[in-house]
């Protein structure tokens, strides 16, 4: 009986160095710890010239760092999200569908 294949699966992260995270000033320790665990390193860089695998904030994402990041680059946020994760924006839409 053949040995059975492990199914291939496509690697979106860089694997040219060690894992590269950005983080925001407010970024939960917590969140901080487990990526240092997990054998990121942060890096602050203002041009992006680096090449990072993770982006964590707690705040809004720019439209510019959205559009402007790589495919194999992943942030903690998807663009207008808070338009259905917010109640009242949630409310407000929902009452301008009905309409």
């Amino acid at each position: 009986m053949p040995a059975s294949k492990e199914p291939e699966v496509a690697c979106l992260i860089s694997t040219e160095s060690v894992p590269k995270c950005k983080l925001g000033d407010r970024t939960p320790f917590s969140v901080r710890q487990v990526l240092y665990d997990l054998g990121f390193i942060e890096v602050e860089d203002p041009d992006d010239e680096v090449k990072w695998q993770l982006m964590w904030k707690t705040g809004h994402f720019k439209v510019s760092e959205w559009s402007k990041r790589q495919p194999y680059q992943r942030i903690n946020h998807l663009p207008k999200t808070s338009q259905i994760t917010k109640k009242d924006h949630l409310v407000r839409n929902h009452r301008v569908m009905l309409t």
